[in-house]
């Protein structure tokens, strides 16, 4: 555990001061953030067995304390019937005494220790969660500062450049719709043509003799 202090100390404490001596800064955060969440799943891991072993240590305890009792119902039941056997069996219940004392002294400093990686982890965890924000934080100006510097390279060196070809553009593009455009007019007025001349034949066919003229004929 005080390896993995010095290390996650190290990253963040060298994190300002290296940033500063590098090109590719958002590489830099990514790189430190991910150590740092590497240390903090390691700790995590260690925490965990940390904490099954005082589990362990408890259930050890009380099947101890059980054992204890035992030890001493037997040696108070054989005392007037058997002397020697009764002492035999305070002698092994003083001995699981004595592992049960020595659990008493372990259990506490375990969770002391647990209690001290959760508390770093917490840090940790803060610490990992500002450098993501100051990460994104710093990406979005960057992002800006890169989207005006293109702004301003355009209207310094090619702004007109690119004005004049989009003017050279959209005069090409006219012409060629004109050319379209005479091109549909002629081909739709030979069609317009023939179609009206049609038109007019056959109502040419349809035509009657006015009534006057009808008159005369017959006169």
């Amino acid at each position: 555990m005080r390896k993995l202090k010095i290390w996650t100390a190290s990253i963040v404490s060298g994190f300002d001061s290296v940033i500063s001596k590098v090109e590719n800064h958002e590489s830099l955060v990514a790189s430190s953030i991910q150590e740092l969440q590497t240390a903090a799943a390691h700790a995590t891991v260690k925490l965990g067995r940390l904490k099954q072993e005082i589990r362990r240590m408890k259930d050890k305890r009380c099947q101890l304390e059980q054992s204890r009792e035992r030890w001493k119902e037997r040696a108070l039941a054989l005392r007037e019937s058997d002397k020697a056997k009764a002492i035999e069996c305070l002698r092994r219940g003083k001995s699981v005494e004595s592992e049960i004392a020595q659990l008493e002294k372990e259990i506490p400093s375990h969770n002391q220790l647990a209690d001290s990686i959760e508390a770093d982890l917490r840090k940790l965890q803060n610490k990992i969660d500002e450098l993501k924000l100051r990460k994104r934080a710093f990406s979005t100006r960057a992002s800006r500062a890169k989207a005006m510097k293109i702004c301003q390279d355009y209207s310094a060196t090619s702004g007109e450049q690119l004005e004049d070809t989009f003017e050279r553009w959209e005069l090409k593009l006219a012409e060629s719709e004109i050319a379209s455009s005479a091109c549909t007019d002629s081909l739709e007025d030979e069609f317009l043509r023939e179609e009206e001349f049609a038109a007019l034949e056959e109502e040419l066919e349809q035509l009657e003799p006015s009534l006057e003229n009808k008159t005369a004929h017959q006169a």
